[in-house]
């Protein structure tokens, strides 16, 4: 099927269990996001609502607006706020998103800011950043490039045009030197797929990046916040001041201050100041556009904001484009055909094997094997029989204890069968190499209400040359995997090449539909 859409990936449910590895003797970055600071180019304010009394303070508010911080805690917001700017942010505070009103230009003893609303914790939250150039994060200007963007990404023509046009906008927008767009493959391996340069800045283009230099906890305040920005990489963090000893959630702040490692990581790599916007597909993250600027650098918010925008239509452009409801309608239609022969029959094990050729080109598998009743037969190309007994006696047999419940939907489905099995299922192990030539992509799906017969396809392997940035198992935060010394990020970011043997195509979300629809009618049948 030619016109399978392999851009949009689907990415496995997992349970990070690396992550947790790295964290037990490595550190714990489960906090990340209530670290107690911020970064210091402005001011964090937290208050009570209604009557809008600071409960928590940035520890900077003398350095900043000119007044000590002990002069605002446990005060009302107008100590520092003029009667007409406190009336401003009042009118405000009953609106259904604040995305529609921030920023707000409110002044601070005589000192413009940028004030930037959301809520944590049941605190209302002002995140206030002095006005870098008044003339350029005015109203008409924000219109002008945020139009100019977006009309711009709209024209392409092709799946890669938008992808260039998208990171060429937003270095048009923020001035930095390197934009790069940074997909994730299924194990949250990334790959730069597209970038944008200034004169003289090193390329990093096709180059991947292992799973584990953005832990999983690190990936999930990358998809909530639509936008992360560091101007100054080798800040000194500011202290948020509160009678609560608990640290409040900064999961949507624009100031939270950033681990050290992550912070020298980018200095190893020569950027001075970095901002990251995601693109988010299903509900899950799926790119990055990441932002290098080999000096420090500040960016407005409203100049921020055009760029989001850019991360947040650019999925609907990108499905538009690779016009994946044509090809969801083919396999649907492959699928009810299917469906309705093996009705038809009235057994189900004969008649998936009957409808081979159908259920093959449904899933974009090369083989398929029907376990029923104890017995196994295959179509197409599969492993040996002894080694899918061997497979279903290990995976499906620890259904409702290990393996199915990382899928609420009760599927196993992988391009790289030995990871999975690596995370999942130890006691396989050797067999991935084994049967990697026709096995190194699986889904295994039940079939029968009691859950005893299942259909497995398969997918061979695709041996593909990989350009890392870096050796990938000396290229992580850490001078060895997992070695239990201080968090230390790398230095070395030169391309390294690996010839990467055991993975299939990626499972693509329509085709996983489609069998998930297939099992749910098969089991209504027997």
């Amino acid at each position: 099927m030619s016109e399978r859409p392999l851009f949009i990936s689907q990415v496995l449910p997992q349970t990070d269990r690396e992550d947790e590895e790295i964290i037990r003797k490595c550190g714990d970055i489960s906090n990340i996001h209530r670290p107690g600071s911020i970064q210091p180019h402005g001011v964090y304010i937290g208050a009570t609502e209604p009557d809008l009394k600071v409960t928590h303070v940035s520890e900077n508010t003398l350095k900043v607006f000119g007044i000590p911080y002990q002069n605002v805690l446990d005060r009302t917001l107008d100590s520092i706020l003029a009667p007409d700017d406190l009336n401003v942010l009042k009118s405000n505070l009953g609106s259904k998103s604040f995305q529609m009103v921030n920023p707000l230009r409110l002044n601070v003893n005589n000192k413009p800011f940028d004030v930037i609303l959301h809520r944590a914790d049941n605190t209302l939250v002002l995140e206030l950043e002095p006005v870098i150039n008044a003339s350029e994060s005015n109203i008409d200007t924000y219109r002008n490039l945020s139009q100019e963007a977006i009309t711009q990404i709209m024209g392409a023509q092709s799946t890669k045009e938008l992808c260039q046009v998208a990171v060429d906008q937003i270095r048009k927008v923020t001035g930095y030197d390197r934009i790069t767009l940074y997909k994730y493959d299924e194990m949250w391996n990334g790959q730069v797929i597209a970038e944008s340069l200034s004169p003289g800045t090193s390329s990093f283009m096709g180059q991947r990046f292992p799973a584990w230099e953005t832990p999983a906890k690190t990936r999930e305040l990358y998809a909530k916040n639509p936008c992360r920005y560091i101007p100054h990489v080798f800040h000194v963090p500011t202290k948020v001041v509160s009678n609560n000893p608990a640290p409040i959630d900064m999961t949507y702040a624009q100031l939270r201050s950033c681990p050290d490692c992550h912070l020298q990581y980018m200095n190893n790599m020569g950027v001075s100041s970095t901002m990251s916007f995601p693109v988010v597909i299903n509900g899950r993250l799926w790119a990055l556009f990441t932002c290098h600027s080999m000096r420090p650098k500040e960016v407005s918010f409203t100049h921020r904001t055009i760029c989001s925008q850019v991360a947040q239509v650019f999925p609907e452009l990108l499905q538009a484009k690779e016009q994946p409801q044509a090809y969801q309608s083919k396999i649907n239609g492959i699928r009810d055909r299917v469906l309705a022969a093996i009705e038809s029959s009235g057994n189900v094990p004969q008649g998936l094997i009957a409808n081979q050729n159908d259920l093959l080109e449904m899933a974009t598998a090369d083989g398929i094997a029907v376990f029923a009743n104890g017995a196994i037969t295959t179509a197409g190309k599969t492993p040996e029989v002894g080694d899918i007994q061997q497979l279903v006696n290990t995976l499906c047999d620890q259904y409702s204890g290990v393996v199915f419940k990382d899928d609420n939907d009760g599927l196993i489905y992988t391009s790289n069968f030995g990871q999975y099995i690596k995370r999942y299922a130890t006691s396989l192990n050797g067999m991935a190499e084994k049967i990697a030539t026709t096995g190194s992509g699986v889904l295994i799906v039940p079939i029968n209400s009691s859950r005893t017969n299942y259909a497995i396809f398969f997918r061979g392997e695709q041996p593909t040359e990989c350009v890392w940035g870096g050796n990938p198992d000396r290229s992580t935060l850490f001078p060895d995997k997992y070695n239990p010394t201080a968090l230390t990020p790398r230095s070395a970011f030169n391309a390294w090449k690996q010839l990467v043997r055991g993975t299939s195509i990626p499972w693509i979300p329509y085709e996983v539909d489609a069998v998930k629809h297939l099992r749910d009618k098969l089991m209504q049948i027997n």
